[in-house]
């Protein structure tokens, strides 16, 4: 569930939407969502990359989903395409530190 949730994530930062707006009942939201598949649109204009790494958040069989750390390679990858092959402030660190410097 932790891997579907962050494919919805991913989404509503690059729509700028909110998913499943219709759904305003909770059963309703589980009827659709979980008992039929129902996933919201990925717009076609989007990635490949991005369109994949949603699709397999939500594929429908848990066992099936994405691992994070591949969902956290498929996202530098298309943060270095994004920024001309320039890995600069991606490398993981062990220690903490701030985002703001």
């Amino acid at each position: 569930a932790d891997i579907y949730s962050f494919g919805i994530i991913i989404w509503q930062t690059i729509s700028l939407k909110v998913p499943f707006p219709d759904f305003l009942e909770e059963r309703d939201l589980v009827a659709k969502v979980f008992n039929q598949g129902h996933r919201p649109d990925i717009d076609p204009t989007w990635s490949e990359l991005i369109q994949s790494l949603m699709r397999c958040c939500w594929t429908p069989l848990i066992k099936e989903r994405i691992h994070a750390a591949t969902c956290k390679h498929m996202l530098k990858m298309e943060l270095r395409k994004h920024r001309g092959g320039d890995e600069t402030g991606l490398e993981h660190s062990s220690r903490r530190r701030s985002t703001f410097y």
